[in-house]
């Protein structure tokens, strides 16, 4: 079960993902924000590394 800080951290993650990238402050690749965006909701523990592997063997 995921825990209420989790998806917290996660909507966090997800929205400041997207103001960012369409934002682009200063001509900010949309890459960055979209890595530290996976970055924090991997640290959050939402998505397990297993949950990576699983999608990324698609």
């Amino acid at each position: 079960m995921i825990s209420l800080p989790s998806i917290i951290v996660s909507l966090f993650a997800f929205l400041f993902t997207i103001l960012l990238v369409l934002w682009r402050p200063r001509g900010l690749n949309e890459a960055i924000p979209a890595t530290f965006g996976a970055i924090l909701v991997l640290l959050s523990g939402t998505v397990s590394l297993t949950d990576l592997a699983h999608a990324a063997a698609f």
